[in-house]
């Protein structure tokens, strides 16, 4: 190995004492791609910060879009329970409304304070708080289904009742005493609870008497 290498730089020496120029020409071009290279991995040092800050931009307006989906879902949700909640209690309130006139064995001569009137109650008046509300003039009652569990003049469910008059407008003859008139109501359960709107069932109800 080694007298190879003395054979070989004999012959570089060689070779450069007879073409010296071609072999500075190649020493040069050898020099000049070192720096190339050289040059452009100092030029790519700056480009791979770039990407790294492109890429973590990304990544953080990935997380906050996720986030705020994650808020959004969540309230949505909340939003829904509770409207469902107020929707059962209503219902309940109504259904309570029934079995009170239910008891009632004449509401048309001795009629309850939630009974209204044919014709006495407008829409207006049932998307109303001050018409619902315990303090005006009684116009509902406090209904036992209440969504807190406590039931008291401000009960977050309430109803009412008015009166349709005779169903189907007709009204039994003389002729037979036996036969009762089958009258119509419409009865309306409210569910207001604090931070959320009102929510109204209304259900149709007959009683023959």
């Amino acid at each position: 190995m080694c007298q190879t290498s003395i054979v070989i730089n004999l012959i570089v020496r060689i070779m450069e004492e007879k073409f010296p120029m071609r072999f500075r020409e190649i020493k040069n071009d050898q020099k000049l791609k070192h720096m190339h290279r050289k040059k452009l991995l100092n030029d790519e040092e700056g480009s791979v910060l770039i990407v790294a800050l492109i890429m973590l931009v990304l990544l953080t307006l990935i997380g906050v879009s996720a986030t705020t989906t994650s808020e959004i879902e969540t309230k949505i949700s909340g939003n829904d329970r509770v409207q469902k909640r107020n929707l059962y209690a209503a219902e309940g309130a109504a259904l309570h409304g029934a079995q009170d006139l239910e008891g009632v064995p004449d509401p048309k001569t001795v009629p309850p304070v939630y009974l209204h009137a044919l014709n006495t109650v407008a829409d207006g008046n049932l998307r109303s708080d001050a018409f619902w509300d315990s303090t005006a003039p009684v116009n509902s009652q406090v209904s036992v289904h209440s969504i807190t569990g406590v039931v008291s003049a401000a009960s977050d469910t309430r109803f009412m009742v008015t009166s349709e008059g005779l169903a189907g407008g007709v009204k039994a003859t003389s002729l037979d005493m036996t036969k009762s008139n089958v009258h119509a109501y419409l009865i309306y359960g409210r569910c207001m609870r604090p931070n959320s709107g009102p929510t109204i069932v209304e259900v149709g109800y007959r009683k023959a008497f």
